[in-house]
């Protein structure tokens, strides 16, 4: 006789977000009464439901839910052997996976979703999902050749006041005697004092008012260097000596930092455009390239690329590129692997049917990846599965001559300059040594979840290597966006 064990986590942004079930509870868990409980988690460990189900279960919830929250759920048959039937979601559709010999069930916690979620790597998220797990306070890091989950630690972990340390000394004083609650100041790493490593001043425009504390000055000063974190400083609290009592030899300063949070790709969509009108590879105007307006591109756009034996691509060379004021050798190493395409991909590049099957990347990654190892490479290995989006002749023909086009496109100063503007730089505006910028992928995925991806790395602070790698599984995060989406080169 069967007897399934089943589970579920429901997480959300805040607890406000419960008041969505309602009106709309068809699994009756009660989930509109937890808003006044001010819980952020639904957790379910003794239930009974069987595949079927459970699919319709979640997928109620989810469409209820939206993107405020992520759902995992599973289910085992307790008297056979071990296997584990997942469903979940983040936010963009729900997706399963079936394991056969899987103590996932049995081994892990479902009250804890960081414990479930890096289970031997059962749970495969695109980029927008990742963008809903760090919502919720999860964020998915690689730890050696593979993924695991963490709980993303909230504001770099700064508290939400920062009382500031030497108020009295050089002059702050009577700088804190102008300074008013709200005020916007700066935060600056003083590394000549080889004494105070993490030496970190708070800036108002009449000169420094403090220093952080040492905590906050561990987290902020490598930040601050780094120069790759977006975050805003404001005064919380001010009292100045003038008004303090006598005993009291100093002012009082507290300021709080925040750190830009990412929008979601949706809100940056409702974002008013500019009035820039920029011109993309589908022909109209303000309007974002993606690579799902592949297929309405006109054939006229890709003329001159193949000419049906080869891709027509500028030899290798190196350009000197100024950007920024600073000037940048960019080293072009692409001829070679295009070569190496032009013959994987002929057969499709000519129309004919071609015998390996080729995928869609955005559909291998958003579920349809199956384990394909044992042991410790169970970790890391990959097969995309036969759920996968197949791409036809014509699609496989469209993804790889705008991959071409895009190489193409690395003879012109213009687009160099773009592709610089995107890398990684220091605070002095040079480049990070070995820092590895993704430029383009080419959105066609093999049965072993490999794929060809454009990259500029940096070999020092003013060299740019262009070369295309090819991406496994152990890398895939890299193929999960495209630059041009948001630096389009064909502008």
């Amino acid at each position: 006789m069967s007897q399934y064990s089943s589970r579920i986590h429901i997480k959300v942004t805040e607890p406000s977000v419960w008041e969505k079930f309602k009106d709309v509870d068809d699994a009756e868990f009660g989930l509109a009464g937890l808003t006044e409980e001010g819980c952020t988690s639904f957790v379910l460990d003794d239930w009974f439901c069987v595949e079927d189900e459970l699919h319709g279960i979640v997928s109620a919830l989810a469409e209820t839910l939206g993107k405020d929250g992520i759902i995992i759920a599973d289910t085992t048959n307790i008297n056979v052997d071990p296997y584990a039937y997942i469903v979940y979601s983040a936010g963009y559709g729900v997706h399963d996976k079936y394991h056969n010999n899987s103590e996932y069930c049995f081994e892990t916690n479902i009250s804890d979703l960081i414990e479930c979620l890096s289970y031997r790597n059962h749970f495969a998220f695109n980029a927008k999902e990742l963008n809903i797990l760090k919502r919720n306070g999860i964020e998915r890091v690689k730890e050696g050749r593979k993924f695991v989950f963490k709980k993303l630690l909230e504001n770099e972990g700064l508290e939400e006041e920062i009382f500031l340390t030497e108020t009295r000394f050089e002059g702050r004083t009577q700088r804190i005697e102008t300074v008013k609650k709200g005020d916007s100041v700066k935060l600056a790493h003083d590394t000549s004092d080889k004494t105070y490593k993490n030496k970190v001043e708070v800036l108002s425009e009449a000169g420094s008012l403090g220093l952080l504390d040492d905590k906050s000055a561990e987290i902020m000063a490598p930040i601050i260097d780094a120069g790759e974190k977006e975050y805003t400083v404001v005064i919380q609290n001010v009292i100045p000596q003038s008004i303090r009592a006598p005993r009291c030899q100093t002012a009082v300063v507290s300021v709080h930092i925040q750190f830009k949070v990412e929008p979601l790709e949706d809100e940056e969509e409702d974002k008013p455009k500019n009035n820039t009108s920029t011109k993309t590879v589908g022909g109209s105007d303000d309007v974002a390239f993606s690579y799902g307006q592949i297929d309405d591109i006109g054939t006229g756009f890709y003329e001159g690329i193949w000419n049906g034996k080869e891709f027509v691509i500028p030899k290798d060379a190196t350009i000197a590129v100024s950007a920024n004021g600073k000037t940048v050798n960019v080293k072009v190493q692409a001829k070679k692997k295009m070569k190496e395409i032009a013959q994987k991909f002929e057969t499709p590049l000519c129309g004919n049917e071609a015998a390996e099957t080729f995928y869609d990347p955005a559909s291998a990654v958003n579920g349809n990846l199956e384990m394909n190892g044992i042991g410790e490479y169970q970790q890391y290995l990959y097969e995309v599965s036969d759920d996968a989006e197949q791409l036809n002749i014509e699609q496989i023909g469209h993804r790889v001559k705008l991959f071409a086009k895009v190489v193409s496109l690395l003879s012109e100063e213009a687009v160099l300059a773009k592709i610089i503007d995107a890398a990684p730089k220091k605070k002095n505006g040079t480049l990070y040594a070995k820092r590895v910028t993704q430029v383009a992928s080419l959105f066609c995925m093999e049965k072993d979840a490999s794929m060809y991806v454009l990259c500029a790395v940096a070999k020092d602070d003013s060299t740019l290597v262009m070369e295309i790698r090819t991406i496994v599984t152990s890398d895939l995060e890299k193929a999960e966006s495209d630059v041009i989406t948001e630096y389009n080169l064909f502008r």
